[in-house]
């Protein structure tokens, strides 16, 4: 996890992924769990994070627009008032999932991300840019799904960031 940015230093994702925070496979079979069982395990990994309000959260961002996007990518991404540092997690579900994306097909891959409610602008799409460039690659997509471990899936995602 990291504070949020103040300077005009690029933030990584490897700077608030911590590998305890990759979830290999996701047992939720509809969107409605997805949220329910990310905002749990998130919350495990964070202290002061209520999976409760986490969840609210995620549910009400994702009605004003579903972060499913396409090739089966989701990038739940919420601003939160109770917690003082990014946090990403990353959760794949091999059998995919229906999450409303745009090209209408399973979701598989789901990268989360927890701003702090002061987080500037810049350092979101900076968050969502590097992890939309690194899942838009087919090659990265096929070795995330092939990855049975949450350590493979964490070094892979962070071999990925270094690129950038």
């Amino acid at each position: 996890m990291l504070p949020p940015e103040r300077g005009k230093r690029k933030v990584k994702i490897s700077e608030c992924l911590e590998k305890n925070s990759v979830f290999p496979e996701l047992v939720s079979t509809s969107k409605p769990d997805v949220l329910q069982e990310l905002s749990e395990k998130v919350a495990e990994t964070v202290p002061r994070l209520n999976a409760h309000r986490l969840n609210e959260t995620l549910v009400e961002r994702e009605e004003l627009c579903s972060t499913a996007i396409d090739s089966g990518v989701a990038i739940p991404h919420v601003k939160f008032l109770d917690i003082s540092n990014i946090t990403f997690a990353f959760a794949r579900s091999e059998k995919g999932i229906d999450f409303d994306s745009l090209d209408g097909e399973k979701t598989h891959l789901f990268a989360v991300f927890i701003t702090p409610e002061n987080c500037p602008t810049e350092t979101r799409i900076t968050l969502l840019a590097r992890i939309s460039k690194i899942l838009g690659q087919d090659d990265v997509r096929a070795k995330l799904l092939a990855s049975k471990e949450a350590s493979e899936i964490y070094n892979l995602l962070i071999e990925e960031d270094e690129k950038f």
